[in-house]
């Protein structure tokens, strides 16, 4: 399934409503005259996302418009990184007191 559209007509949140429910796999591309975004999901989960933008991260952004808790955010951000992956980008991924060596 294919869809194009302006998220005038159909809200984000309730575009990635709509894809977690249908536990949806694919990219979804997201265009701005800030910048681009990707969002990647595997059966409706966002397994990925990112923008070129200058702006925060999706993790910040979600904990600041409160669709997800703090401690939501730090526990996904701890099973990725137990599995290997956590972005060194990402201001949620190491504790505040301790600081990376990149």
């Amino acid at each position: 399934m294919s869809l194009a559209g302006h998220l005038r007509e159909l809200a984000l949140p309730d575009l990635l409503q709509i894809i977690a429910l249908a536990e949806k796999t694919g990219r979804l591309d997201l265009t701005a005259p800030d910048g681009d975004g990707l969002i990647v999901f595997r059966g409706g989960r966002v397994i990925y996302a990112a923008s070129n933008a200058a702006r925060e991260a999706l993790g910040s952004i979600l904990v600041c418009r409160h669709l997800v808790s703090e401690a939501t955010l730090r526990q996904a951000l701890e099973r990725q990184r137990s599995v290997g992956w956590a972005p060194s980008w990402c201001r949620w991924a190491r504790s505040p007191t301790r600081r990376s060596s990149r």
